[in-house]
C-alpha cells in the first residue's frame, strides 16, 4: 500500500499485519489512545503516522517497524504451501464447500485462509478453534 507524503512515497503493510494477528482497527486505536479515524487514514494511505505511533504500532505487533512501514514497496507474499487448515479439512473427509456450510463462512474466505492469502479475524478464529478444537496458531500454520 502506498501513499504520498510531503517527502515522497512511503508504503505500509499495516492491514496485512493486523489481519494476521486478528487485531481490529478499533483494538489498535484503543491500544494507541487514538480514534479509529487515525487508523483508517493510515491504512487507506491518506496520511502516515508520526514516528512515535509507527514505533508503538510495531511494538504492539511484536515486529520490527520495517516490517510495517517502508520507503520501498513490500513484496507480494505468495504462499509456499497450504495452511494446516487444508489438512484439517481433508482429515475430516470434507471440502471447503462443506466446511463453509458447517461454520457459515463464505467459501472464498476459507480458500484465502487455506492458501495463506488472508488470516481469520478474532471472531472467525474463535469459530475455527471451536470447530477443530485446536488453537488458531496450529490451524493456520
Amino acid at each position: 500500500m502506498k501513499y504520498k507524503s510531503h517527502k515522497g512515497t512511503t508504503y505500509n503493510n499495516l492491514y496485512i499485519e493486523l489481519e494476521k494477528r486478528g487485531i481490529t482497527q478499533k483494538d489498535l486505536a484503543d491500544l494507541l489512545g487514538v480514534s479509529t479515524r487515525h487508523i483508517t487514514q493510515w491504512m487507506s494511505r491518506r496520511v502516515s503516522p508520526n514516528i512515535f505511533f509507527a514505533l508503538k504500532i510495531a511494538e504492539i505487533l511484536g515486529i520490527d517497524v520495517s516490517k510495517v512501514f517502508s520507503l520501498e514497496p513490500f513484496p507480494i507474499e505468495k504462499p509456499k504451501h497450504k495452511s494446516m487448515l487444508y489438512s484439517l479439512i481433508k482429515s475430516k473427509k470434507m471440502n471447503v464447500r462443506k466446511l463453509s456450510k458447517a461454520i457459515d463462512i463464505p467459501e472464498s474466505t476459507i480458500h484465502k485462509w487455506v492458501n495463506k492469502r488472508s488470516y481469520p479475524n478474532r471472531e472467525r478464529s474463535r469459530i475455527l478453534m471451536e470447530y477443530f478444537n485446536l488453537p488458531i496458531e496450529k490451524i493456520m500454520e
